[in-house]
């Protein structure tokens, strides 16, 4: 399992686009290594100049997984990182602590514990939900896979303040969820997170969110609206996708692209706004949205296949081009 790299500092993505030619310090490269996906960057980084020439004999901590053949070659980390489940652990020369960087359940949180080993991205799982109850513990910041999947009991809930990430699936099929508040941490919701929640009317969204996963409200069936906060840039394949009960929506005016079948089958859709900033619109977007009269494009808009099928009562304003959709297959009626 490869190590993910996180978002660049503010101090590294200004430096990566400068146009100026940038000699990098020791401390710069201190930094930047934390970000270099193997070890083989490492051992060629001390090879462009000879003031990185004892960059790993220097080091304090692993930016790379260790296995036995490369131990060795940081002799003086006294933190060991584990990226992955797979990472070995070492105990050996100066290492004093050990950091898991990946994210592990709350309850194998406790037990690393208990090995002295530290967590920096504890979840929160169905297990854990069965041994310690319904109270998310302050210390996790994670909702895990499938969490939620199935739960027949949930009406309400709303994330607690210290969770700063849901995962795919995590309330997949809570066919009882009928509302639900995120936190003000959550940057985006990833695959499925409320697939087929057929329950679900209320969903609050804030600010700092940015992107809306692949089927993430797909089947949500008793969903009317949205309010989308306009921070979002993203809206990914299937997102809306037999949202039947779904009536109106405005699109973020940052949003560039709709993913494939995003709106299809929305079966109660009759009012969308999209914004200017639109380029692309995915195959079978809106396919038998049979409630949307009207809609507005730029005429510099380009279409997927089928975006408009079925869609036998629309009316498309404002396009001076209709080669990619306007076909009988689609049976569209368009205006100009």
């Amino acid at each position: 399992m490869s190590k993910v790299c996180s978002p660049l500092s503010p101090r590294i993505s200004r430096l990566s686009r400068s146009k100026k030619k940038i000699q990098l310090t020791r401390e710069n490269l201190d930094e930047v290594i934390r970000y270099f996906p193997s070890i083989v960057d490492l051992i060629f980084i001390q090879l462009v100049s000879k003031k990185y020439k004892s960059l790993l004999h220097d080091l304090k901590e692993n930016p790379v997984p260790l296995s036995k053949v490369t131990r060795h070659l940081f002799p003086n980390i006294e933190t060991l990182n584990l990226y992955s489940p797979s990472s070995l652990i070492f105990r050996d020369g100066n290492i004093k602590t050990v950091v898991v960087k990946y994210p592990v359940p709350f309850s194998e949180m406790i037990n690393k514990q208990r090995l002295n080993i530290k967590c920096t991205q504890v979840g929160y799982c169905y297990d854990d939900r069965k041994v310690y109850g319904e109270d998310i513990p302050q210390n996790v910041k994670l909702i895990m896979p499938h969490c939620y999947y199935k739960d027949k009991e949930m009406v309400e809930f709303t994330l607690p303040t210290h969770i700063t990430a849901l995962s795919a699936s995590a309330f997949e099929k809570a066919t009882s969820l009928r509302k639900i508040v995120l936190s003000l941490h959550i940057q985006k919701l990833v695959n499925n997170t409320f697939y087929m929640c057929t329950s679900l009317r209320s969903v609050i969204l804030f600010s700092s969110l940015y992107s809306i996963g692949d089927n993430c409200f797909e089947r949500c069936v008793s969903l009317k609206s949205l309010d989308i906060p306009k921070s979002v840039t993203f809206l990914g394949d299937c997102c809306f996708t037999s949202c039947t009960s779904l009536r109106e929506m405005t699109i973020p005016s940052q949003v560039s692209s709709l993913g494939n079948g995003c709106f299809a089958d929305c079966h109660s859709l009759s009012r969308l706004s999209l914004p200017k900033a639109l380029s692309y619109i995915g195959s079978c977007c809106f396919k038998g949205c049979i409630s949307l009269t009207t809609l507005q494009v730029a005429p510099s808009i380009k279409y997927g296949h089928l975006c408009f099928v079925d869609c036998f009562n629309l009316k498309v304003q404002k396009v001076n081009t209709f080669r990619c959709f306007g076909d009988a297959q689609n049976k569209l009626c368009i205006t100009q």
